[in-house]
């Protein structure tokens, strides 16, 4: 009896020390506890961490209408319902805006308000299209162009209260915003301002003279096309955010 009792105290010394070593060597090593041992090292104090703790919190409703997103937007509806006016007016009043292109082309006032056909200059009259037909298909042809920027203006005004609302992305909507301010810019710069006003010399007729306008409608759109692609994808905005915040 007196050996098995001097036994038993370096059984248990032996196990306990093995069990010291062992959780000694999970702590170094950061191995994965047993159940069991997880279960009796856990405290009620222990954090959990969830994704949903960490969502990112929604701006109020109010807040948007500020965003750049919506001005953006209102710029473009702008930009269309503009456009389609000026095509509307050009057809419902087709004679008006006729005789302006056809006074350009024709360039019998490019003489600084002295009077039609008056002290022309020789040296740039031979570029002067003194033809009906060409005036018509010039006008025609300006009239389906600006009807054409504010169709492609007003679809991108769906397109772009689409991504707002998470059912199309931003590069669809932007892409549309693009065509249709590059189709104004067509008009007014290009056709206006550096066709009729460089080519046919607008800028020396004070009777017949639309580059201001040409200049002030250029401007807003470039302005526009400008915000447009200032904007930032949202949910991509928000996806970084959820991700840092799970980060911390």
């Amino acid at each position: 009896m007196r050996a098995v009792k001097s036994r038993t105290p370096k059984l248990a010394s032996h196990w306990l020390n093995s069990q010291v070593a062992e959780t000694a060597t999970v702590v170094l090593t950061g191995a994965k506890q047993p159940p069991e041992m997880e279960s009796t090292m856990t405290t009620p104090s222990t954090p959990t961490h969830t994704s949903a703790t960490h969502a990112a919190p929604r701006a109020p409703w109010w807040q948007s209408l500020g965003s750049l997103s919506v001005a953006a937007l209102v710029l473009v509806a702008t930009n269309g319902l503009y456009m389609l006016l000026v095509a509307f007016g050009n057809i419902t009043d087709y004679a008006t805006n006729y005789a302006f292109v056809e006074r350009v082309l024709a360039m019998d006032t490019t003489n600084f308000g002295q009077g039609q056909d008056v002290n022309l200059d020789p040296d740039i009259m031979w570029r002067a299209i003194d033809s009906p037909v060409a005036a018509n298909v010039g006008y025609i042809g300006l009239i389906i162009v600006e009807a054409l920027a504010g169709i492609v203006l007003l679809i991108a005004v769906i397109a772009w209260i689409q991504y707002m609302r998470g059912t199309v992305t931003l590069a669809a909507a932007r892409a549309l915003a693009t065509l249709g301010l590059v189709l104004v810019l067509f008009v007014f710069f290009t056709a206006f301002i550096t066709v009729g006003g460089e080519w046919f010399n607008m800028w020396r007729s004070t009777d017949w003279n639309g580059l201001d306008p040409a200049l002030q409608n250029a401007v807003l759109a470039l302005l526009t096309l400008i915000v447009v692609h200032m904007v930032r994808d949202h949910r991509v905005r928000d996806q970084i955010v959820r991700d840092e915040r799970i980060v911390e």
